[in-house]
């Protein structure tokens, strides 16, 4: 199907796409960043980046409930929770989804921040950083074959 061939498209666009748009300015973001900083904010910044992304891409299909994606609903027979017409279901919607917020911010911004750093510090604790775990430089960029070897080992 078309979805089928446009998800094909943005995965291969990920894949060798990304990197060559990436390396250009890569250097100039991290490259006088000391290699544990860089590393620790890429981490950071990739999850805080891509679950504001993902809600920001979401709202809008749920806010126009459109039949396209509300015939995939789970529950077609019921309205969204936060449009039902019971006060108590539109007020427990707001109290779970005030408390998903609150769990994802501290995920986010209170726990992945210290597992990254330790996870840094750890290795250099105990020996096991590889000095060239985390380079910016355009030698140590993989190339557009090498990202294809990968692919088809994984799949494999």
């Amino acid at each position: 199907s078309k979805w089928m061939l446009l998800s094909i498209a943005q995965s291969l666009f990920f894949l060798f796409g990304v990197p060559i748009l990436c390396k250009k300015h890569w250097d100039a973001i991290f490259g006088s960043l000391s290699d544990e900083v860089a590393e620790c904010s890429l981490t950071v910044s990739t999850a805080i980046s891509t679950y504001f992304i993902f809600t920001i891409i979401m709202l809008p299909i749920y806010w126009m409930q459109h039949p396209f994606f509300e015939q995939y609903k789970i529950q077609n027979d019921r309205a969204w929770p936060w449009l039902d017409e019971s006060q108590r279901v539109r007020e427990g919607f707001r109290a779970l989804s005030l408390r998903s917020l609150k769990l994802t911010f501290v995920n986010l911004f209170v726990l992945l921040p210290i597992m990254a750093v330790a996870k840094i510090w750890l290795s250099k604790a105990t020996g096991l950083n590889n000095p060239n775990a985390f380079m910016t430089d355009d030698e140590h960029w993989p190339s557009t074959l090498k990202n294809l070897e990968d692919l088809v080992a994984t799949i494999v």
